[in-house]
């Protein structure tokens, strides 16, 4: 929808950007005939056009509008997971929402950083535990809330 008080192009730049393009990607986009320019050129006038009062203000508005969108949705989606966790019968659907709340809540991004490419993960306090000396399959036994002796 195009908003009352950027041109046709301004607009088309705004939205690209929200979406996650560069400037100069954008700056393309809405404007095709800068696709022959050189790149310091685009570069230049997509700067130029980002710092515009209007097409900056128009930009965080449409992320927040995305922001808003993606944060309800998102939280319907992880009380979706959340009721399969405590009402399901079902050892595999339960674990497996547990695995969706915590790529929900970023535990994976995080996790990912102390277990590499090992894919064991492990507690703050056994950070400085080396990887080898834990048992396959100890972190799935400590899921399913049937711990095991090492």
């Amino acid at each position: 929808m195009k908003h009352p008080h950027l041109s046709t192009p301004r607009e088309r730049f705004a939205q690209e950007v929200a979406a996650g393009k560069n400037q100069s990607e954008a700056y393309r986009l809405a404007y095709p005939k800068s696709r022959n320019w050189k790149d310091s050129s685009v570069h230049s006038k997509a700067s130029t056009l980002m710092a515009d009062v209007k097409v900056s203000a128009r930009v965080t508005a449409l992320l927040s509008q995305t922001e808003k969108a993606c944060a309800m949705s998102r939280d319907a989606w992880l009380n979706k997971w959340m009721d399969v966790e405590r009402d399901s019968k079902s050892l595999h659907d339960r674990r497996e929402a547990l695995r969706e709340i915590g790529k929900a809540l970023g535990y994976y991004k995080c996790l990912e950083r102390v277990a590499g490419t090992t894919g064991i993960i492990m507690l703050p306090a056994q950070i400085d535990a080396p990887v080898g000396e834990l048992p396959p399959g100890f972190w799935e036994s400590q899921a399913l809330g049937t711990p095991r002796a090492l």
